[in-house]
């Protein structure tokens, strides 16, 4: 059979190879800047709960890059960084403070944006946010490795975490960040009230990353551990990867006590321990469907006694079907096997406090 030559093809805007072209080196097509963890260009997540460290470890981040230093022992390669600080701009500055006097460090390619950008409207501070980088870079003479957007729900303005349309919006602004400026887009974003679930809002979001971090703490060592929770390109799902924070005294208040921020600061991950809670099969399942027919539905909630106000309503029956539809069977299941498994995914996520049914209603707290 031959292959070659093709027919000419019609010129075309979309992007079109042969697999017969498909050639020369493989290792540019996967060029990690932090080893086991992070590729070029790509798009990750942090999440966790309050207080886990997300910020921390991402801010760290940025600063093992500009200085190529190891980032909780893994290489990195050396590149410049940019973060979006949505909230606690000025913690941010207090954490640069003190990278700076403990290692002797400059610096000189981390670039901070002290205010929340709108993703959300692709007209407004998406261009305005794209040209800053790309002035950046002008600057330093190198394309920006990685922008840090913290948080998903400052950086979406009035838009619906929970809403599939909304959250694929953010997506597309983050691909297009990194289309136009060659940079690995990193969000910082919240789990919702039970971490076991995954992040808060919309799998919309998890479905488009090429990484997803999960954050945790642990008090009684002191020690806040990143796991890898989704990896599309490197074979290093479920790596953990631990850091302590130590603070650094900046300076004195106007009282006469110490202004401290902290510094992180590698450490032995403990032996992951068995999860206190376990949900039942299909829980995962049961909260994707009711978040795509939350983010579709028009009821909203009015507040009663044992309904909050504001939400959005979900027939159960409704949400029950969409589950079975989703999950599917296997060979001669029983329907009382399916039945079982739905009631007692739905029992977990009402436990949990993650759900909330009333009558034939069903919302996301």
């Amino acid at each position: 059979m031959t292959v070659h030559p093709f027919p000419k093809m019609r010129a075309t805007k979309i992007p079109f190879r042969w697999a017969t072209h498909i050639d020369g080196d493989p290792t540019a097509e996967q060029v990690e800047i932090v080893e086991d963890l992070l590729t070029a260009g790509a798009m990750s997540c942090i999440y966790g709960d309050s207080n886990t460290g997300k910020s921390y470890l991402a801010s760290h981040l940025c600063f093992c890059l500009v200085e190529n230093r190891k980032f909780l022992g893994k290489r990195v390669r050396a590149g410049s960084a940019i973060y979006i600080a949505g909230e606690g701009a000025s913690s941010i500055r207090q954490r640069v403070r003190a990278y700076k006097s403990h290692h002797g460090a400059l610096l000189e390619n981390f670039g901070l944006v002290e205010t929340a950008i709108n993703l959300l409207d692709a007209d407004a501070d998406l261009p305005a946010l794209i040209a800053l980088i790309a002035s950046a870079a002008q600057e330093i003479g190198s394309a920006v490795q990685l922008v840090v957007i913290d948080t998903v729900a400052r950086a979406m303005g009035d838009g619906d975490e929970n809403s599939t349309a909304d959250m694929g919006r953010l997506v597309a602004a983050g691909d297009r960040i990194r289309e136009q400026t060659g940079a690995h887009v990193l969000f910082v974003h919240h789990s919702g009230k039970n971490q076991l679930l995954g992040a808060r809002g919309s799998s919309a979001l998890r479905a488009a990353l090429d990484t997803e971090f999960a954050t945790s703490k642990d008090e009684a060592a002191k020690l806040h551990t990143l796991e890898i929770t989704k990896q599309r390109d490197l074979a290093s799902v479920g790596l953990r990867l631990s850091g302590r924070f130590v603070p650094v005294e900046l300076g004195l208040n106007q009282w006469g006590n110490p202004i401290t921020a902290c510094i992180v600061e590698d450490a032995e991950t403990p032996p992951k321990r068995a999860r206190e809670i376990r949900l039942p099969k299909g829980s995962e399942t049961a909260m994707e469907t009711l978040r795509e027919l939350a983010a579709d539905s028009i009821q909203v909630s009015t507040e009663t006694s044992v309904m909050p106000g504001g939400r959005r309503l979900v027939n159960v029956e409704k949400w029950r079907d969409r589950y079975y539809q989703r999950r599917g069977t296997t060979g001669d299941e029983p329907a009382s096997t399916r039945r079982s498994e739905w009631n007692r995914a739905k029992k977990a996520l009402i436990d949990a406090k993650t759900v909330g049914v009333w009558g034939e209603n069903a919302w996301i707290w």
